[in-house]
């Protein structure tokens, strides 16, 4: 009866950790390929706003059935104005919205096929006193994920300053 117990147990604690298994894991020192751009898609999450700031959510999904593949970084994000410009964003670790509160540097993401890892760009979407927003700003905002070079295009709005991007991180919530 105590081995039938003992056994029952351990096989609810494997189904517990099962449950609760995080999106993605933040990356180990062991060596995992890159992702690349073809195995890694980037969609829009959700998007927030308070106080004078607005929060895109990026979504990466490892779309690979058998790679499991490493992140770390920044996403690159962008705007095109229409003198042929470009307004990038600004790269910190936390902003507003959300970001990496936890150290100094951006934590690496490690996605087995499936998996999520999130970034958010941000910004502030009211005049301060002396400002003017940008003009001529298209409403497309590009994504590149770090190291990759394809490019996703969403349509999101338009920031009026402080355009800032968050590192990669583990899960859907852009907060590591």
């Amino acid at each position: 009866m105590k081995k039938a117990l003992t056994s029952l147990a351990g096989v609810a604690v494997a189904a517990l950790a099962t449950l609760t298994a995080p999106i993605a894991r933040a990356a180990p020192a062991t060596a995992v390929s890159n992702c690349t751009s073809a195995n890694v898609a980037v969609t829009l999450g959700h998007e927030g706003a308070g106080m004078g700031h607005v929060g895109v959510f990026l979504l990466f999904t490892n779309t690979s059935t058998s790679v499991t593949c490493a992140m770390h970084g920044y996403p690159t994000a962008s705007y095109g104005l229409s003198d042929g410009t470009t307004l990038t964003a600004a790269k910190t670790l936390l902003g507003w919205t959300g970001g990496v509160s936890q150290g100094t540097t951006a934590p690496g993401v490690i996605l087995a096929p499936g998996q999520q890892a999130s970034a958010i760009v941000e910004w502030t979407d009211i005049v301060n006193a002396g400002q003017q927003c940008y003009s001529g700003i298209s409403t497309n905002l590009r994504i590149t994920p770090p190291g990759m070079g394809k490019v996703t295009t969403l349509s999101v709005g338009t920031p009026c300053g402080n355009f800032e991007v968050h590192p990669v991180v583990p899960g859907t919530s852009g907060d590591y």
